[in-house]
């Protein structure tokens, strides 16, 4: 309660001041005035695929995998010195594998499961900085155990405010870091077991503390080759864990580091490579690597 109460006076008191500059214009710094949304949104599908026959001499067996990717934005300026950001990212594939004997198929392997959502107000009242506040999403379509499957588990809402600055803000080039006191929910649907009911409580942890996020985006001319990138650290201080065990190291830092390279060949045809680190205690405490590289259409729908 004492975190969330800290966080709502924050956003209170951001809105108090914006509604006594509202009438004012805005001096801008890379971001122009506007009327309206300003919208984008584009899918992509990417496709490897290997096949053979019960004679082949070999042990390879066939494997058909897919991603699919969709990407949006949409932004508005709320006044003069108020703008708002939002991001949003779907992405979802599978791997499917022939069997030992190259006579059936397997049940498919989920190779991709994303859900992610930034959205953000930022408040140019000075040249310098910017106040903000923030409020991110991060989760995955669905998680499986054996016999059972829960959706939109688990997920990581994250509640921020403090100041942020671009760094570099063009059309082609932008460079956005921000500080400031962050509330984060983690939301496990994959609880407590209990044995009584043979169902599973939805487990909800809420930790408050600093956080340092940066987002990047590098393009060239008509975004032949784009690069973006987002580095998030996260330093708790106070918990809401109660049980002993799952208190353990939950003051360490997180560390969560998503890179995205894309290089369109053609207009439609394209090759993404994906990489991620991703250190948490909490969950492991080995730091965890994902990459993913692959080529496929893609389609620039708004």
């Amino acid at each position: 309660m004492r975190m969330r109460s800290l966080c709502s006076t924050g956003i209170v008191a951001l809105a108090l001041l914006a509604s006594r500059v509202a009438a004012q214009p805005a001096s801008m710094s890379g971001d122009s005035l506007y009327s309206g949304w300003a919208t984008k949104a584009a899918a992509g599908l990417s496709l490897n695929q290997s096949s053979f026959n019960q004679a082949w001499q070999g042990d390879e067996v066939g494997t058909v995998s897919w991603i699919a990717t969709v990407e949006g934005s949409a932004d508005r300026w709320l006044f003069p010195r108020g703008i708002w950001k939002n991001r949003l990212l779907l992405q979802f594939g599978q791997t499917h594998q022939q069997d030992a004997e190259r006579a059936a198929w397997q049940s498919p392997l989920k190779s991709s499961d994303k859900i992610l959502f930034r959205s953000i107000v930022l408040f140019k009242w000075w040249s310098f900085l910017d106040p903000f506040v923030a409020f991110d999403v991060d989760s995955q379509f669905f998680t499986e155990v054996e016999p059972l499957r829960l959706w939109w588990t688990p997920t990581v809402l994250t509640e921020s405010v403090g100041l942020a600055r671009y760094f570099v803000n063009t059309p082609r080039t932008s460079v956005l870091t921000r500080l400031g006191f962050a509330f984060k929910e983690r939301i496990d649907r994959f609880g407590t077991f209990d044995s009584v009911t043979l169902a599973r409580d939805t487990d909800i942890t809420t930790e408050g503390g600093l956080e340092w996020y940066t987002s990047s985006r590098l393009a060239t001319a008509e975004d032949r080759t784009v690069f973006t990138s987002e580095l998030r650290l996260f330093k708790a201080v106070d918990t809401s864990q109660e049980d002993p065990l799952k208190r353990n190291y939950w003051a360490s830092a997180d560390v969560d580091w998503q890179n995205k390279l894309t290089n369109k060949i053609y207009k439609f045809i394209s090759f993404d490579l994906f990489w991620q680190i991703l250190y948490d205690k909490q969950i492991n405490r080995v730091g965890q690597f994902k990459q993913t590289l692959g080529a496929g259409v893609t389609w620039q729908l708004i």
